[in-house]
């Protein structure tokens, strides 16, 4: 704080949110220029020098910003992986999307397809599911040919189904 550099905190505890109370909040006591903070750790608390450059970026998941410390703080931020996709992977995502609902059962986007996704690919959590696909056949892969890359995303999708849905498929396989 003292020396105006940036701080990039991932996955602050409720304590240490709660120990930079007055830093969330911006309420810093000034002495003529100089700017000064309270840190506090139960009981205890210090006044530290805050350079006026100084920068706090949390990265926290969504669960993790409605603690009372976040709570209308900060500018927030939204970052997805499929903000960060081409075109073609993101036309990409969209067919796998529709070979893995076909392979689910599910017949349209509704929490019951949703809950089948869920049921025939443990963890599966739709549009980020797909995106961290298209980055894992992005790695290494300079194979650019969409019904190449199609065919990955199938197999990586089939090593992952859920036995259940496999034996129900016709033949255990994707449509």
């Amino acid at each position: 704080m003292e020396t105006g550099k940036t701080v990039l905190a991932y996955s602050l505890s409720d304590a240490v949110a709660d120990s930079l109370y007055d830093v969330l909040n911006q309420r810093y006591d000034r002495f003529g220029s100089i700017l000064f903070c309270r840190i506090s750790k139960g009981s205890e608390s210090v006044s530290v020098r805050l350079n006026p450059n100084f920068r706090l970026i949390v990265v926290a998941d969504d669960l993790n910003l409605k603690a009372s410390a976040f709570l209308n703080r900060f500018e927030k931020y939204r970052l997805l992986r499929e903000n960060h996709l081409t075109q073609q992977e993101f036309q990409l995502c969209n067919d796998v999307l529709n070979l893995a609902t076909r392979f689910a059962g599910a017949a349209k986007d509704d929490e019951a397809g949703r809950h089948r996704l869920k049921m025939a690919f443990p963890g599966w959590m739709g549009r980020e599911t797909l995106a961290s696909l298209m980055f894992s056949l992005r790695a290494g892969n300079d194979e650019l040919d969409h019904f190449v890359l199609l065919a990955q995303a199938k197999r990586k999708l089939q090593n992952v189904a859920s036995i259940e849905r496999i034996m129900m498929a016709n033949d255990g396989q994707f449509p």
